[in-house]
């Protein structure tokens, strides 16, 4: 194939062809549409790399809110996630563009180093070893011992506090036992691609992969070896515990319930036991919560301790701060009789105990439960029930000298530790307590406390329980058992079930709130909803019996009540969310990280400054990318002057400029024209697009009249208000269409949208994609137009992901006309949301927004549906 002419040469031969001298181009134009399809190709993997920078992006701005739990992993995948994509962007560009833009390599050289600054090398990092005693082990080992071995060995050889005695296998032995057994080609078959409805399958696998494998001898050794020298310090062969460990556990994310402990296991028993606390890694929970916290299920960082058991009077849990009460000045201290297992999981009642945090003796207020029974050792099984002694039935566990040294100890943790400690505890038969675990605490504060709960004219399906995650929720009531099919779980959907349990980790991305008959605030579930911000309430009693299922409620979890339907007062007023992870030193990491990718300084395309020498950032480098993509691939380069009769303009009343080229199939036009009618696409997908942007009952010449005090009456002001005075509202949209394929790109004013499309025979082949992303309004409002979005497309059958003011969604294997339909809703939904995130004055609008969109009152009018 000839090399591309130059532009002077092109032109001179477009101008032979207007005045007759030379004849059209035939085989020259298939050799332009080959290279077309070639760079278009490279356009669309540089918007898919644009839209996973916008989505770190994202993510970035989340954490900086500082109420959301993190670790230095998740940075450092993130930071690799935005540089990657920034290069893909980069080298895409290029080639479009024929290598026009040299200076975009320099703005990112100049970005690598610093990202790389900010993190080192781990691997260089970690040593060697497979095991260390506790004693030679502190916080500085957290990558190679994993945070909850680090912070059990820290008490015990720097903070001086009572811990029972082990050692820790490293992260380095779980690897090296991984790749003797094979399973690293495993993990990236099997859930390299697995979507949620084939995770427990490719769980399973892996998780039997790692059980049937032979721990390597050498390290069998070092782990007996190991253990008959804890033996030997403890005079006796101990029964002991192997406890997960993981580099990310227990640090800023809890990971609560997630991983094994193994309990009671003897020398004979220590390779089982090991075996069975690594296959936990890949169990399909941890899986789940792994990629919601955006790490890397080919990162196994699995540490492992091992430590002597207590043989426990009494367990439980103490708080250095009320955990659903931050403004309380309490130490909280629950206690059970035997293990504390029982406790962690909800299934016993325990005795509560507030300890004032000052003075010499503080006072000591105990709440006695009835406890009927308890959690023992078993040799066979580990552990088994067993009944509490009928003195000790409603005796209390801790006498209050005992709470008090037990309040001394956790005060001191939360100052060795800089922060609020949840913190494991153990009473032997000598009453002599042992610290088992401490990690730090998330908070929650609901704003200024009140005297009485507000009144509400509604019906109230149920009161009590114990508030575990403070907030308010709306949405239909789902009815589950812990052991249930949870993939299925709608999003938005209110979660009733008889007991808590941490596998509901796996539904707290789309519940709106969870309610159990049965359950405790200090257990794994209660701990993960609070990192998820799941408004919950536990130990109901009842719930299950008196919440109908599919019935809409109300979920105030902060006085502890269930409304039937919709309770627009409770639901306005959101609690606010403590930003616990500001001023720890992982904070300070993202503060740089983001420094480096979020901020952008390059706005306005016309300046003289909008070039690749002004590029400070990762987003930066990604908008002039996009910029120039778009005049690449349909402004004034190569395509548009020799291939410019591929270009044309829709010619129908749209508030945007719609530029349509075919690949094939996709219009039926005359010989250079450069505007078509509607009747001219044949492109199935896009003509069901377009339809539904032409749906006659979407307004396109303003707000009626109707109420100006309406609520109706302000957002069809501002969401249909002309913002085209603006120069950056006239952006043309692009749709790049066959017979059976669309790629629709539309940048109106502040917010980017994209859909891609097949729609042909075949339903396996079929799907439909959608992004959105920005806005011209704040944040609060952005993120609100997002969550209505969300909502819409979920009613449409989507699979949605929704990220601050970003939304992905998804939907594929349907058939020819089902998917044409969700185009022609898709084209509605574009235009009836377009500039209304300004309009997003609360969150009611959400689902206000909502069901007018669902029920086809595009206009917001009151009175629609309503008889004359």
């Amino acid at each position: 194939m000839n090399a591309p002419l130059n532009k002077v040469g092109r032109a001179f031969l477009n101008f032979l062809e207007i005045i007759g001298l030379r004849e059209e181009r035939g085989a020259e134009n298939d050799q332009l549409l080959s290279l077309f399809k070639l760079r278009y190709r490279e356009f669309r993997d540089l918007l898919s790399a644009n839209n996973e920078l916008l989505e770190v992006i994202a993510d970035l701005e989340t954490l900086a809110r500082g109420d959301k739990p993190f670790g230095l992993n998740l940075l450092r995948n993130k930071a690799i996630e935005a540089y990657a994509s920034t290069r893909r962007m980069v080298e895409s560009l290029q080639v479009i563009s024929d290598q026009r833009y040299p200076g975009l390599q320099d703005a990112l050289a100049a970005v690598e180093p610093r990202l790389v600054a900010l993190f080192g090398d781990r691997e260089a990092c970690l040593g060697d070893e497979w095991v260390l005693p506790m004693d030679e082990v502190d916080r500085s080992d957290a990558d190679f011992v994993g945070n909850k071995m680090a912070n059990l060995s820290e008490i015990r050889s720097r903070a001086g506090l009572p811990t029972p005695d082990g050692f820790c296998l490293t992260t380095a032995a779980c690897r090296h036992f991984i790749q003797a057994a094979g399973v690293l080609d495993l993990i990236g078959e099997r859930l390299g691609l697995a979507e949620p409805d084939d995770l427990d399958a490719a769980a399973q696998a892996i998780a039997g992969a790692v059980h049937r494998a032979a721990v390597p001898e050498d390290l069998a050794n070092a782990l007996l070896g190991a253990y008959d020298s804890l033996a030997d310090r403890l005079g006796a062969p101990p029964r002991v515990a192997l406890r997960s460990s993981s580099a990310n556990e227990d640090s800023e994310a809890s990971f609560a319930g997630q991983y094994a402990t193994v309990l009671g296991v003897r020398r004979e028993g220590l390779l089982d036991a090991y075996r069975q606390v690594v296959a936990s890694f890949f169990s399909p929970k941890a899986i789940f919560y792994r990629r919601h916290l955006g790490l890397d299920d080919e990162d196994i960082d699995m540490g492992v301790g091992c430590v002597a058991m207590v043989e426990a009077l009494a367990a439980g849990v103490a708080f250095s701060r009320d955990p659903v009460d931050a403004a309380s000045d309490h130490v909280v201290i629950h206690a059970v009789w035997g293990l504390g297992a029982a406790l962690a999981d909800g299934r016993a009642d325990p005795d509560v105990y507030l300890v004032e945090r000052g003075g010499a003796r503080p006072a000591v207020a105990v709440r006695v439960a009835h406890k009927t029974v308890e959690l023992v050792h078993d040799e066979a099984s580990g552990t088994r029930e067993v009944p509490v002694a009928a003195a000790c039935q409603d005796a209390p566990c801790l006498e209050d000298r005992e709470a008090r040294a037990l309040t001394r100890h956790v005060l001191a943790l939360e100052k060795h530790f800089g922060r609020p400690q949840d913190v494991e505890w153990a009473l032997d038969q000598q009453r002599r307590l042992y610290l088992l675990q401490s990690r730090p605490m998330r908070l929650v504060s609901t704003g200024e406390p009140v005297e009485a709960p507000p009144t509400i004219d509604k019906e109230v399906l149920l009161e009590g329980g114990t508030i575990a995650s403070p907030g308010v929720a709306c949405g239909k009531a789902v009815h589950l058992r812990p052991g249930d099919d949870l993939s299925k779980f709608p999003r938005g959907g209110i979660l009733i079930a008889p007991s808590s349990s941490p596998d509901f980790v796996q539904l707290m991305d789309r519940a709106a709130a969870i309610v159990t008959d049965v359950g405790s605030a200090i257990g794994h579930m209660a701990s993960l909803a609070r990192e998820f911000h799941v408004p919950t309430i536990l130990a109901t009693r009842n719930a299950t019996k008196v919440i109908p299922p599919g019935t809409e409620v109300t979920v105030d979890a902060i006085w502890g009540r269930v409304y039937r339907g919709p309770v627009w007062q409770l639901l306005t007023d959101a609690p606010v969310l403590d930003a616990f992870m500001k001023g720890m030193p992982v904070f300070e990491v993202l503060t740089h990280l983001n420094e480096l990718v979020v901020p952008l300084n390059l706005t306005n395309p016309r300046a003289p400054e909008f070039a690749p020498e002004a590029c400070r950032t990762l987003h930066d480098i990604a908008r002039f990318v996009h910029e120039r993509s778009f005049a690449e691939m349909f402004g004034t380069g190569l395509l548009i002057d020799d291939f410019r009769s591929k270009a044309v303009l829709l010619d129908v009343f749209l508030p945007i400029d719609l530029y349509i080229i075919d690949l094939g199939g996709g219009l039926e036009t005359p010989p250079g024209a450069k505007k078509v009618k509607r009747a001219a696409v044949k492109s199935y997908p896009l003509s069901q697009l377009i339809a539904g942007m032409l749906h006659p009952a979407i307004p396109r010449y303003g707000p009626r009249a109707i109420d100006a005090k309406g609520f109706a009456s302000m957002v069809m002001r501002q969401a249909l208000r002309d913002p085209y005075q603006d120069q950056t509202m006239q952006d043309p949209s692009y749709a790049i269409c066959s017979d059976r394929y669309l790629n629709y790109t539309a940048r109106v004013g502040y917010h980017f949208s994209a859909l891609d499309c097949y729609c042909g025979q075949s339903v396996s082949k079929n799907y439909v994609t959608f992004r959105f992303h920005g806005g011209a309004a704040d944040p609060i409002r952005r993120a609100r137009r997002a969550r209505a979005i969300a909502e819409i497309l979920s009613a449409l059958g989507f699979q949605v992901d929704v990220k601050a003011d970003r939304v992905d969604a998804r939907m594929t294997k349907r058939e020819r006309e089902e998917l044409g339909r969700t185009l022609e809703m898709m084209g509605r939904l574009l235009q009836f949301t377009r500039q209304m995130d300004v309009a997003m004055s609360s969150d009611a609008t959400v689902l206000t927004l909502r069901d007018a969109f669902l029920s086809g009152n595009y206009a917001l009018d009151p009175s629609f549906g309503k008889e004359a």
